[in-house]
């Protein structure tokens, strides 16, 4: 770890490689959920789904607070604001998505186990999880830019930390990327364009903004690349697990990857 790790920022780094860890587990966890409740329907809050979820949030958490804790101690709310600022968003993101838990056991309790991704709780945690890894993006742009010695992985770890932002909000339509979908499922009766037209637009989003917080020439076209390595994990592991509720590849990938290579290409910052 020597190599890998500056001695005075070793907390910020090992709270980048757990948000590099969180993010394959977290996104896993998702699709897994999904192909679940399809599968299995609703059981209890203590699925074997929801521990993947929950256990990549705490696993970022608990380096997150060790950050906190070395910032009170060292006095880098007066030493460093902005950083300090940056911590204290992570946390309140963080919060966010663990208020979404009990609220999603009430949510079941007062409206039943039909379950739809659009809902108060759902939003709630991935809103939470998008805030919290837009937050350690910053950091980890913070920390790239205040350090003299700039390590590839670092810079990499920049548009994986965008690819999983992209592959968390199109979670918010991913029933739709189900072929086990039932046919009494509330989701059947949405606008075929919806999922679509949200994905393709969040993407150009993310895309463009990737090519902005990365300083990499291939930025953006990394961004769409490791969204793909992420979505294809999802795939693998509930085949793997031998469910009949898999998810299909993103149908879109084509589109993503043309844009962001004419985003790299034609951008103004290369």
């Amino acid at each position: 770890m020597k190599g890998l790790l500056h001695k005075k920022d070793w907390s910020l780094e090992l709270l980048f490689l757990t948000a590099f860890l969180s993010a394959i587990i977290g996104i896993v966890g998702a699709y897994w959920d999904i192909g679940w409740h399809f599968d299995f329907g609703r059981d209890t809050f203590w699925s074997p789904p929801h521990l993947f979820i929950y256990g990549s949030i705490s696993l970022t958490s608990l380096f997150l607070v060790l950050n906190l804790v070395l910032a009170v101690k060292r006095g880098t709310a007066h030493k460093n604001k902005h950083l300090f600022h940056l911590l204290l968003f992570a946390a309140v993101a963080t919060m966010f998505t663990y208020a979404s838990a009990p609220i999603d056991d009430l949510w079941h309790r007062l409206y039943g186990i039909d379950v739809q991704i659009i809902s108060l709780p759902h939003l709630m945690l991935l809103f939470g999880a998008i805030l919290g890894t837009a937050a350690t993006v910053s950091l980890l742009n913070y920390h790239i830019e205040h350090n003299r010695k700039k390590f590839l992985l670092e810079k990499l770890l920049l548009p994986f930390l965008m690819a999983s932002i992209l592959a968390a909000s199109i979670l918010v339509f991913a029933e739709s990327e189900f072929l086990t979908l039932p046919a009494n499922h509330p989701v059947q009766d949405r606008l075929p364009w919806v999922y679509p037209a949200y994905s393709i637009g969040f993407a150009a989003v993310v895309i463009f903004a990737s090519k902005y917080v990365s300083n990499l020439k291939w930025g953006a076209t990394l961004t769409v690349l490791f969204f793909l390595f992420l979505r294809t994990l999802p795939i693998v592991y509930n085949t793997w697990w031998g469910m009949d509720s898999v998810p299909i590849f993103p149908p879109y990938w084509l589109l993503f990857l043309t844009m962001a290579v004419l985003a790299d290409l034609f951008s103004k910052k290369n």
